[in-house]
Formats: C-alpha cells, structure tokens, sequence
C-alpha cells in the first residue's frame, strides 16, 4: 500500500515551480535539526513527515512538513517543551506583525 507520500508513477499535472527558494524560517529551522543530529537525524525527520496522514501532507508544503515534524520532535524529546515552543511561536508571531 502507498503511503500518501509516494506518488511517483501518478499522474498529478504539471509541477507548478514557484522559483521563490526556501523562506528564511526554514532555514533556520534546518540548522536546528542539523544542530540536534544526533538525537534527531534526518532520517527520522522523512519518517516522522511520511507518517503525517494524507489530509496533513497535502495541506503543507515542504518546508512546512520539516517544521512541524521538526516541532513534534522537540516535544517529544523533551529538547524543548510544548509550553516553551508554544510561548516562543506567539513571540515571532508577534515579531512577524510588527
């Protein structure tokens, strides 16, 4: 069975190619997980992504899909704590609208 993921060989139109690069907040977000390698790899990174259900891997994009699972891992490693994230989340939120 296919994960929502693999869809190689599926006919799904064309690619749309934005051109745009990657946003500033990912990558800084890839230098937190590289930071962390050692107790959060890329590896378990893809795994972590491919297991998000099809609803949530096609309403992200791709360097959304990293973040989130990026945060999940934080969490749950107890690197950094739901209530620490959350509260930092709200300050760049904040930060974002000013």
């Amino acid at each position: 069975m296919r994960g929502c993921h693999d869809i190689g060989g599926m006919i799904a139109g064309p690619v749309e190619r934005s051109g745009t690069g990657a946003p500033g907040w990912a990558l800084l977000a890839e230098a937190l997980r590289a930071l962390i390698d050692s107790r959060y790899c890329l590896h378990e990174q893809r795994r972590r992504i491919e297991a998000f259900g099809p609803e949530t891997y096609a309403k992200l994009g791709y360097h959304e899909l990293r973040i989130v699972a990026l945060a999940e891992a934080l969490a749950e490693k107890d690197i950094v704590g739901e209530d620490e994230l959350a509260r930092r989340m709200a300050a760049l939120r904040r930060r974002a609208t000013e």
